[in-house]
């Protein structure tokens, strides 16, 4: 940092602390008296700050200094007023489909002009707390530190950056960042904006909920291959969509819900599976009301534990269950309801075999 560069930094006081771990600063001009944040970023990609700060993408925060140190740059970038969409998620959760729809697909606009820059460019931590919502509804996309340059002759991320949940598989050495690394995020996002809880702990359903599935796949291949594609799923111009949105489709058992083709074979093997040994139940041949009681009362049982565990229509949310912050408790209490049942099936087929004659 030369001499010219420490007497520009001079004249940004710094008026409060953001982050101090992650040296975010609220500073403010000596002779304008604008206010700014400045940032002490450690990991960079000093030609991606260059290109952004000559180059403003819409709806992120304007960079209107730049100061390379050794080992660190400092930027001072401006300051977006409004809430992050983590204040929003910790004071009302969750958001409405319209809601998350609506700022999902502003997301997908600012990803758009990020990933349509050549080569182009990969956020790689998009979360609540990265997400500024205005009084408007306006949004804007912060932090650029984990962002890089799509390289498609890697075949692996140098620098494992992102946010624990929201992170794609590749963000963890398992390939390169891409957009749709992006879009796994987004998928996450979406997630979380409508449960509350992240998708390995509970899946959103509806109309959104098969948008969801295909933005988190494991396997890029396997994602939508651009955000204007989500867009476009969300604003109804998508078969898809108007496939997930189809009423009857919560009426469907455990595992048909989502017309995924592996899910309805396990599911169907399940089903035969408990047909089978309640059919094949070992009950005097010579009273056959009381064969038909057990069998049914067995197959009734198997039924109802798949449908409960699996959250048929919902079950789950209305008894609060899935609202429980611990995935130890609430696995805990889906077992506790199980046995329940096993013991109330217990229970009829005693008092079958006491009362039936027959």
């Amino acid at each position: 940092m030369n001499l010219d560069d420490l007497a520009s930094l001079s004249c940004y006081k710094e008026i409060a602390t953001l982050d101090d771990d992650h040296g975010v600063y609220l500073v403010q001009h000596a002779e304008t008296q604008q206010v700014f944040v400045k940032k002490l970023i450690t990991e960079y990609d000093l030609s991606l700050f260059r290109f952004l700060k000559e180059n403003h993408i819409p709806n992120t925060p304007i960079i209107y200094e730049l100061f390379e140190n050794e080992g660190f740059i400092i930027i001072i970038e401006e300051y977006i007023s409004g809430k992050t969409l983590q204040t929003i998620l910790d004071n009302r959760c969750p958001l409405t489909e319209q809601e998350t729809a609506g700022i999902i697909c502003q997301l997908c606009s600012i990803l758009n002009s990020l990933h349509s820059v050549n080569p182009p460019i990969i956020h790689r931590d998009i979360k609540p707390s990265n997400i500024m919502i205005s009084q408007e509804g306006k949004v804007t996309l912060l932090d650029m530190d984990a962002a890089k340059w799509y390289h498609d002759e890697k075949n692996q991320d140098t620098k494992l950056l992102g946010t624990h949940g929201y992170a794609a598989p590749e963000q963890y050495g398992f390939g390169a960042s891409d957009v749709r690394t992006d879009i796994f995020s987004l998928g996450v996002l979406m997630n979380v904006m409508l449960t509350g809880f992240f998708p390995n702990q509970k899946k959103a359903e509806g109309r959104l909920g098969a948008i969801i599935e295909k933005c988190i796949k494991l396997d890029p291949a396997e994602r939508y291959s651009s955000v204007n594609e989500i867009s476009a799923a969300l604003t109804g111009n998508n078969a898809e969509l108007s496939k997930s949105n189809s009423k009857y489709k919560r009426w469907l058992p455990p595992g048909f819900r989502s017309s995924t083709p592996w899910k309805m074979v396990v599911a169907s093997l399940c089903y035969i599976t408990i047909f089978l040994f309640g059919l094949t139940l070992a009950i005097p041949a010579n009273k056959p009301l009381l064969a038909f009681v057990g069998k049914t009362s067995f197959i009734v049982t198997g039924l109802a534990i798949v449908f409960f565990s699996a959250n048929w229509m919902n079950i789950l949310d209305h008894m609060k269950i899935n609202t429980i912050k611990s995935t130890g408790l609430r696995i805990f209490l889906i077992i506790l309801f199980d046995l329940v049942l096993v013991l109330i099936l217990m229970i009829v087929s005693s008092l079958a075999d006491r009362f039936i004659k027959i």
